[in-house]
């Protein structure tokens, strides 16, 4: 004997619909919940970052550890500050951003990219550095006469409204407005995209050598990143949407904060 479907084909094709929107609609807030627990873990790895800064800084007088090899970009950081700062607690994995797919899968290529590590340390190089996740709005080490380190000229000033300073001390002033460690947020210009410029595929050093894009972090999509996380002098930590941010440092890529 047939049994007769309650259901029509109009039903049918309406329950179909509404199982795709249903989908889409957890899959979306999913994503978002994924992006919103890694910019979790992300702020917990800037504090890690003022903390070890800090701890370093009381231990010198309040004089930050800066380094003496800019690198190239402003994610580049001197061996001998990593190292400062793995002395005060932090972990390699502490250097980079969970919401950035490339930094995560390519981790070594990132942490060893010009210096030597031994597994515990880096041995000590005035000209290594390691591409971080992060950037640090650090001056220059100025230049000693008799250890024959350091630069002698600092940072270019840097950009966009507000006046900020490169970070020398602990005790600068308006420290609760004075950006120490930010989110590596980076751009290249390009006529491909409407907006004219891209921030998922950014070809530096790493390309060069490996073949891997760089990328920015908290990424929506190719033209659009979320924002990113900022951590301040006085301690705090705070997200900043990217509607906020400006170009403040390098022109290929640009970096923003």
């Amino acid at each position: 004997m047939k049994i007769k479907s309650i259901f029509t084909k109009i039903d049918i094709v309406i329950l179909i619909i509404c199982t795709i929107f249903l989908a889409c609609t957890l899959g979306m807030i999913g994503s978002k919940g994924r992006e919103m627990a890694k910019r979790t873990v992300c702020a917990y790895h800037v504090q890690e970052h003022l903390g070890g800064l800090t701890a370093s800084a009381l231990d010198n007088d309040g004089n930050m550890p800066l380094p003496r090899n800019p690198g190239y970009w402003f994610w580049d950081i001197d061996v001998d500050v990593v190292n400062q700062m793995l002395d005060y607690g932090l972990r390699r994995e502490t250097f980079y951003c969970p919401s950035n797919p490339t930094t995560e899968k390519y981790m070594d290529v990132y942490w060893n990219y010009s210096g030597q590590w031994d597994g515990n340390r880096f041995v000590a190089d005035p000209v290594s550095y390691i591409a971080s996740g992060y950037g640090y709005v650090l001056e220059l080490q100025s230049w000693n006469q008799s250890t024959g380190r350091g630069r002698e000229t600092g940072r270019t000033p840097i950009m966009g409204s507000g006046n900020k300073q490169w970070v020398t001390s602990l005790y600068m002033p308006d420290a609760s407005n004075t950006e120490l460690v930010v989110d590596a947020i980076l751009s290249i210009n390009i006529t491909e995209q409407e907006s004219g410029r891209t921030f998922g595929e950014v070809a530096g050093g790493i390309y060069a050598r490996w073949g891997i894009y760089d990328r920015t972090n908290h990424l929506r999509d190719a033209e659009h990143p979320w924002g990113g996380t900022i951590g301040f002098l006085d301690g705090h930590v705070s997200w900043r949407p990217f509607e906020e941010m400006e170009i403040r440092y390098g022109t290929l890529p640009n970096f923003w904060w």
